[in-house]
């Protein structure tokens, strides 16, 4: 699972083990094979698992977690994508106008900024677990490791003491970078290249996910596709 904000995106519970499958492979390792196009007709099926999961339809979580970053992503890197959402959006239900309007406020390409009709504003927003599942998102679209590395920084904040909050986003680093370093060999990359000149407590934390992440890998491989070694 890349993060808690995109659960809902493996819970198809309605579907059949064969589709539910190929959902969680789609956006779990988008990166790899990206089809921008094709997630629009994800749109409909994710409203309709949200509210069957979670009560809650797009709209309701479109300020807010992981998925709105991930279509942003994917606005952002294809003119294309942009252009046939805006010609599906009158036809589409009121849940999933709202949660794309969001998601392409969240998109800094001419494309997005043509769609809105006003230029892009960058939102200063405090880290918080909210905007690490925004972080594992964007990785999950683009498969930069800039977005890890900001996960990584995080860690830092697990020697703070007196500060429930920071210790929770320190803790929330640490938990999501344990289960992707495990479900994605880029991000075990990444945390190996980060151990070798990270400071404490970072490097301690990071040692020790990548030697779980590794046994278990060694157990159970996930299933990641055969080219995913990138």
């Amino acid at each position: 699972m890349i993060a808690a904000g995109l659960a809902a995106l493996m819970l198809f519970g309605t579907a059949s083990a064969s589709s539910q499958e190929a959902i969680n492979s789609f956006f779990t390792y988008y990166y790899i094979n990206p089809r921008p196009v094709q997630s629009l007709d994800f749109l409909e099926p994710l409203n309709a698992t949200y509210k069957e999961l979670k009560g809650k339809s797009l709209a309701d979580v479109a300020e807010r977690g992981g998925i709105r970053s991930f279509y942003a992503e994917i606005f952002e890197s294809s003119p294309d994508t942009v252009k046939e959402v805006e010609r599906r959006l009158p036809n589409l239900p009121v849940d999933i106008r709202i949660f794309v309007n969001e998601a392409i406020a969240r998109c800094n390409s001419p494309e997005c900024e043509r769609v809105r009709g006003t230029p892009f504003q960058v939102k200063d927003e405090p880290l918080s677990p909210s905007l690490l599942d925004d972080y594992w998102a964007a990785f999950a679209a683009t498969g930069d490791r800039i977005y890890v590395e900001k996960v990584i920084a995080a860690l830092s904040l697990l020697e703070i003491r007196g500060d429930v909050e920071r210790l929770m986003v320190g803790g929330a680093a640490k938990w999501s970078l344990s289960s992707n370093a495990y479900q994605h060999s880029k991000v075990l990359r990444i945390c190996e290249d980060a151990e070798l000149s990270a400071q404490e407590p970072t490097k301690t934390v990071l040692k020790q996910l990548i030697q779980e992440a590794q046994a278990e890998r060694a157990t159970k491989h996930p299933p990641e596709p055969a080219d995913g070694k990138i």
